[in-house]
């Protein structure tokens, strides 16, 4: 039987996808069809920071800000990567992204570039634990994780037609 824990990230994201602040805009320009409120896109999208229902395991410290950046620092990379931080950052990065279309933070990152280096600085590569987007921003970044997805793939593909042929054998 699953552990309670197990289903955490499955409740974060049914939080965030009901209570998102990107819902409320959609009822606002319902209301006001011709009227462009503003600001309230920018306001909508700072509320995702806040947003309670996204970011309430992660410690504040390695919380990303709307500057762009996040300090985990290397010996914290485990608990960052394994803990509830990344998944609250990419929950974070998803209402961002429903909220606007291209949302740069204050040092022009995207959420794009935000991914790739939660990618690498998560990634078993000599680059894990390097969170540094700006190294990412123009489209590089690790692809070691590809590799680990093909080497699952290939090998369970074989054992499978392995566990087929001895069965027909």
């Amino acid at each position: 039987m699953a552990s309670p824990i197990s289903f955490l990230p499955i409740a974060l994201a049914l939080a965030v996808l009901l209570r998102c602040p990107s819902g409320h805009l959609h009822v606002i320009r319902e209301l006001k069809p011709d009227t462009e409120i503003p600001g309230q896109m920018v306001v909508e999208g700072f509320k995702c920071f806040d947003n309670k229902f996204i970011y309430n395991g992660c410690e504040r410290a390695y919380r990303l800000n709307p500057s762009g950046s996040f300090n985990v620092p290397p010996e914290a990379t485990n608990l960052f990567c394994n803990g509830p931080c990344l998944i609250e950052t990419q929950l974070l990065l998803n209402c961002l992204d429903n909220t606007f279309q291209n949302f740069l933070f204050y040092n022009k990152a995207t959420a794009q570039s935000v991914r790739n280096a939660l990618r690498v600085g998560c990634s078993y590569s000599s680059q894990r634990g390097n969170f540094n987007q700006g190294l990412f921003m123009q489209g590089e970044f690790s692809e070691a994780h590809t590799f680990q997805k093909w080497f699952i793939l290939h090998y369970s593909l074989l054992f499978l037609v392995g566990c087929c042929c001895f069965l027909i054998l």
